[in-house]
């Protein structure tokens, strides 16, 4: 992209322009105080090339100050956590998701530097629903979505134990997904 079409007065391109070409480029800015590096990086797949006839129902990501430990993830009692994933063979009851021998409560915003947790999580009948809510139980958020059409939960949580870039041990978030197929 020829960046001097949109040169300002100072014959330098606008800050509008250099973002605009450098996102066309596939260039990602990663920002940490004090430090700002430039990264490249490559498209992921296309859903439709990902999993051939998975329809998404929006993702919503829920990380710090919105979410913070001892906040819950609830969920309709007949909710199953799906084998896969580092879970047991068999599907298991919500929230209590099988590693390593021992159960993990998966409705619970771990610490920081937590394990990260993943999760395919179905039995939402023909209405889908979670909340989130903080410690005194009252709401934060709450999504409804049909579970006829997408009958499948993905859960990921990442409580700061990657400690690599670009995180940093930072990164604590929850991130919900309603899909079609349980990828």
């Amino acid at each position: 992209m020829d960046l001097s079409e949109n040169a300002g007065t100072s014959g330098r391109p606008s800050r509008r322009a250099v973002v605009s070409a450098a996102g066309a480029a596939g260039v990602i800015a990663v920002l940490r105080p004090g430090i700002a590096e430039a990264a490249t990086a490559t498209r992921p797949p296309a859903p439709a090339r990902a999993a051939r006839g998975l329809i998404r129902g929006g993702v919503r990501q829920y990380a710090r100050p919105r979410i913070a430990p001892g906040y819950r993830l609830v969920l309709p009692a007949s909710a199953v956590i799906l084998p896969g994933g580092g879970t047991a063979s068999t599907p298991a009851a919500w929230p209590h998701a099988p590693r390593g021998g021992r159960a993990v409560d998966l409705g619970e915003m771990a610490p920081g530097g937590s394990p990260t947790q993943a999760a395919v999580l179905a039995g939402f009948g023909n209405r889908g629903w979670y909340e989130i809510r903080d410690p005194q139980g009252r709401l934060v958020d709450r999504r409804d979505w049909n579970a006829i059409r997408l009958p499948y939960l993905r859960l990921n949580q990442e409580w700061g134990a990657n400690t690599a870039h670009p995180y940093w041990g930072a990164f604590y978030c929850v991130r919900l997904e309603p899909v079609s197929l349980a990828v």
